[in-house]
């Protein structure tokens, strides 16, 4: 029997008082861990995407916490400060002010060279966009809107 199977057969097993007292504990090692690594969550969100989007993901919690230090915690693209400690606060929840890891080129896969940190709202509006389609689109926007207040 392979491990995943005896895990489900054992909590299975449990009464519904052990089981819920299993997933507390469980989700304050997770807490735990989390608030003092959050690059460890980060790499581990890149590994379930990437087995989602059959992407290769070769960063891990030590690469993506150098790239934090060399870009000094602002975004890539806007030069804003990224927030880390989201994490023990509210959850891995939409709040524009995040940090994300984005690729560089949408099209390749999550590769030192490929990768950056950049704010989760610029992270959204950029979506597949290659990072010069996205500057170019930026910069219409924001002639547009000079023209037209103007």
């Amino acid at each position: 029997m392979c491990r995943c199977a005896q895990s489900k057969k054992y909590v299975a097993g449990l009464t519904p008082d052990k089981n819920k007292r299993r997933l507390q504990l469980e989700g304050v090692r997770q807490q735990r861990y989390a608030t003092t690594h959050p690059f460890y969550w980060i790499a581990k969100i890149l590994r379930n995407r990437g087995k989602r989007t059959s992407r290769k993901v070769e960063v891990d919690a030590t690469f993506l916490e150098q790239l934090w230090n060399k870009q000094k915690g602002l975004c890539a693209l806007t030069g804003q400060k990224m927030r880390l400690d989201i994490i023990e606060k509210v959850g891995w929840k939409f709040q524009k002010d995040r940090v994300s890891v984005d690729r560089i080129d949408s099209s390749q896969d999550y590769v030192p060279g490929n990768i950056q940190l950049i704010l989760a709202g610029v992270n959204i509006a950029k979506n597949a966009r290659s990072q010069e389609e996205f500057i170019e689109m930026c910069k219409a926007v924001a002639a547009h809107c000079q023209q037209r207040v103007i």
